[in-house]
């Protein structure tokens, strides 16, 4: 609103002067012009003008904007000042003055008139600071560009020009950002940012563009989330957010309660909500240690000492009331337990901290609200209850339900020998807000005897039960497991017995104010220990990897007794053999033993055999012998008893040794036809290969002595060969000479078979002979066919491909024939013969080129040729 100051009245002495006072403030309606008031005596010195800048060359500026800049325009420096003066009533003309005055008053509205000279007062001022901005760069005046543009929103808004306050406050809003950012002016940047953001938002719910503001304020949050600054004075971070989303949370409450509707999803609920959740981690970051003496700042230190004295939990349970009442508003019962859990998690605080008064012998603290003159007797009523004489020790069973401190103990092994030291752990968590430090911890056996090796005492001052220490080991932190360790020695008579934990004891305060006891039978634990146990051994969640000195309390069980055994005797038994062991074959062990006791025992027998327990097949057929030399069988026993060694110390030790037993050879057996030609299946009367690998398994070299290949006595055909084809050939030919070839079709069924036989030509090849036929053979018989194969070339040459088709049999192909039939021969060079290749001038027979060396018609005779593709 326009400053206007009013001078000239006396608004305490005189009557008039107050009423026109109250004409002017009191009473306001919303039609009215927006002017803020002010009565100033008429001495009354305004702020000098100071002289204003013709140029900003090497001009650096210490700052975004000066901290009164806005108070002086609001409060200090007037758009206007209106003068009031007494009429002097003994005026002779006080009648043409009288009738002068009335006539002014009704033509002129003096607050309209006060509101139009403002508003040329703020034009003006606009208009000169626009006029500072063209001596501006963007390289050295950063902070002036957001300085004079907040000014011209800042003059806009009181002006009451909103669109253009609005207009200008985001750009100043964006130059903020473009600043360069560090820890030194981070505060400041952020400071600035959530002013003008207030404003953009204020302005749009004043434009009841609600969704603008929420936009606004999203943005501003992500922008500046990140803005944390000095990690020593995170804090500061976390209580700026908190007072962010606390003013826009005012804001959308204030907007609600002049018109604007709200919905379930989107009401200022969620923004007490989150302004909660950042003044619980201002609270945390604020838990620090202020004892550490190499902090490189004194002024770190005093805002880590201010930041103590605070008292969150009242700023926590004051937003939080906040978001519960608006959310019960709009009828989120889901948030609103949600909430109302998490504010008694704080206010849980304030009880634990009048729980340890009281434990003190102290009067605890009143709640707040409490009336004054009940506080004043309930702490005359406590004054009187210190005083009294009795028996201030209190024993608390908390087995049954969840206290605030857990307990878990655990023997490191369900047994252990008698000449070992027997060792158990005692975990202890605490769930409280606070740090608390207990007094003594001990820890009971179902033998007594016990008892004394397991206690734990620290004293401390009254003054120190909640504070947080390294040095205590009696301290516990909230949220953090602590682990007590204890051993002792048991005795020769408790061999055999069970040692049992019957009771944890910890103690909390003195004898000499109030000693509370917390019991837990057994091991620990508490109502819901067990459950807790069991779902983390099925949950898969991965667990955060915590310190070495830390573990995960969910996966801490609790094993409350231990077994006393007898101790091991010190004999060494040592086994030396090589493995593996070859199946049907003697295996050698050398056991030796040795003691290594201080005096003699004597009697001392040797078992060794198989395992029991094995599988009784192997069992069976394993036999054990003494005697190395002797060849076992089935005669021999699987174990050899009471083996006599000589003196030794009395005692037993069980020497177990695993041995790899593996088979001598392995054979693999394959068939394969004449041509070495991998057979899934063999046919009757068709001659076979049958290959055999032996792989030695053993790492000694092996001497087969006899081999013998064992048919199976009995065969059943699963197929039967439709037909055979045998063929004589020589082993090779030579170039052009004729190449007599039979081929011999049998047929193998008890049908007559219709056969159609073809030959296909092959290019190294010319013959004579039925190039296809058709005919029938009788069942039993064979047909013979003959051919001759005249080879063209010499080498490895591919023959003309005999095909068969059985009409009785389709499925019947000629791959299987391929298997009985050569497909290739090698064909050797006749010396006697030779190659003439004749080359003319114009005619080239080949499809590559030569050139001659001279053109004539006589031939060329090329004694070599070779060809690259």
């Amino acid at each position: 609103m326009a400053f206007v100051t009013l001078t000239g009245l006396d608004v305490v002495y005189n009557a008039v002067h107050r009423a026109v006072w109250d004409a002017f403030c009191a009473n306001r309606r919303a039609d009215r012009v927006p002017i803020s008031f002010k009565v100033l005596p008429g001495d009354h010195e305004y702020p000098k003008c100071r002289t204003k800048r013709t140029s900003y060359e090497w001009y650096i500026p210490k700052g975004i904007l000066k901290t009164g800049w806005m108070n002086k325009h609001l409060n200090l420096v007037p758009a206007l000042v209106v003068v009031f003066y007494e009429l002097d009533w003994d005026e002779p003309q006080w009648k043409e003055k009288q009738l002068e005055c009335a006539t002014r008053v009704e033509i002129v509205r003096l607050e309209n008139a006060f509101y139009e000279h403002a508003q040329t007062y703020y034009y003006t001022e606009i208009r000169r600071v626009k006029s500072h901005k063209e001596f501006l760069n963007k390289t050295t005046h950063q902070l002036l560009f957001v300085r004079h543009q907040f000014k011209i929103a800042f003059f806009s808004e009181l002006k009451q020009d909103t669109q253009n306050a609005l207009k200008n406050y985001r750009t100043a809003y964006n130059l903020v950002h473009e600043l360069r950012a560090h820890e030194t002016n981070m505060l400041e940047i952020k400071t600035m940012a959530g002013f003008i953001n207030y404003k953009i938002c204020r302005l749009c719910f004043q434009h009841n563009t609600p969704l603008d503001a929420i936009a606004q304020f999203r943005k501003h949050i992500d922008l500046c989330k990140k803005k944390i600054g000095s990690a020593e004075l995170a804090f500061e971070h976390a209580a700026w957010m908190s007072k962010q989303f606390q003013a826009f949370g005012d804001l959308f409450d204030e907007a609600i309660k002049l018109g604007l509707t709200a919905i379930q999803t989107q009401n200022p609920g969620f923004y007490y909500q989150q302004a909660a959740y950042y003044a619980q981690e201002r609270k945390q970051l604020a838990s620090f240690d202020l004892s550490d003496p190499e902090k490189e700042k004194m002024g770190i230190l005093s805002l880590q000492l201010k930041e103590k004295n605070v008292l969150h939990s009242e700023l926590i349970i004051t937003l939080l009331s906040n978001a519960v009442a608006q959310f019960k508003k709009y009828k989120c019962p889901r948030m609103k337990s949600h909430l109302t859990s998490t504010l008694k998690e704080d206010q849980k605080s304030r009880i634990e901290k009048n729980l340890i008064k009281v434990l003190m012998n102290e009067s605890p603290d009143p709640e707040p609200d409490c009336d004054t003159a009940a506080v004043k007797t309930s702490q005359k009523l406590w004054a009187d209850r210190v005083s009294l004489a009795g028996s201030n020790i209190f024993t608390i069973e908390v087995q049954d339900f969840i206290p605030f401190v857990q307990c878990k103990a655990k023997f490191l092994a369900p047994s252990f020998h008698v000449d070992v030291p027997v060792q158990f752990d005692v975990y202890l968590r605490a769930d409280c807000p606070h740090p608390i430090r207990f007094s003594k911890l001990c820890v009971s056996f179902n033998n007594q005897d016990y008892n004394q090796y397991c206690v734990v005492e620290e004293a401390y001052q009254k003054s120190d039960i909640l504070e947080q220490s390294s040095q205590g080991t009696m301290c516990l932190v909230p949220g953090k497991t602590r682990k007590f360790s204890f051993k002792f020695v048991a005795k020769t008579e408790d061999v055999g017995k069970k040692i049992e934990i019957t009771s944890v004891d910890l103690v909390l305060g003195s004898e000499s104010g109030r000693c509370v006891i917390l019991n837990w039978r057994g091991g620990g634990g508490d109502a819901s220990s067990s459950q807790e146990a069991l779902q983390a051994a099925r949950s898969f969640k991965r667990r955060p990897k915590l310190p070495d000195n830390e573990v995960h309390w969910d996966t801490l069980t609790i094993q409350a007794s231990t077994m006393i055994i007898s101790r091991v005797p010190n004999i060494s038994v040592q086994l030396r053999h090589e493995p593996p062991a070859l199946t049907n074959e003697m295996y050698c062990l050398i056991v030796t033993v040795q003691s290594h006791e201080e005096t003699v025992a004597k009697d001392v027998k040797l078992t060794a055999g198989l395992k029991p327990g094995q599988d009784a097949n192997l069992t069976q057929k394993t036999q054990v012998t003494l005697h190395g030399t002797d060849a076992c069988d089935d005669s021999f026993p699987a174990l050899l008893p009471d083996i006599p060694v000589g003196d030794l110390q009395p005692g037993e030790k069980d020497e177990t040794v695993t041995i790899d037993t593996v088979f001598p050879f392995d054979v693999a057996v394959k068939f394969v036809s004449t041509k070495l030609e991998h057979l899934d299946r063999v046919f009757a009367d068709i001659p076979f290969l049958l290959m055999t690998d032996i792989l030695s398994a053993s790492p000694w070299p092996l001497t087969i002595v006899t081999s013998q290949l064992q048919l199976s006595a009995s065969m059943t055909p699963v197929d039967q060969l439709e037909s055979y084809v045998e063929n004589d050939l020589p082993s090779f030919g030579r170039v052009r000479e004729s190449l007599p070839v039979r081929y011999h079709l049998q047929n193998k069924t008890n049908l007559v078979q219709d056969v159609e036989v073809s030959v296909e030509p092959s290019d190294a090849f010319m013959f004579s002979g039925l190039k296809q036929i058709r005919l029938r053979i009788l069942p039993g018989t064979q047909q013979e066919m003959l051919y001759n194969f005249y080879p063209l070339m010499a080498g490895y040459q591919q023959l003309p491909s005999l095909h068969v088709n059985l009409m009785r049999f389709p499925n019947f192909t000629n791959q299987l024939l391929r298997r009985f039939i050569p497909t290739h021969i090698f064909i050797k060079y006749d010396k006697k013969s030779s190659i003439q290749l004749v080359y003319y001038q114009h005619t080239c027979c080949w499809p590559f080129s030569c050139t001659p060396a001279a053109a004539k018609p006589d031939p060329v005779y090329i004694d070599s040729m070779s060809a690259k593709v």
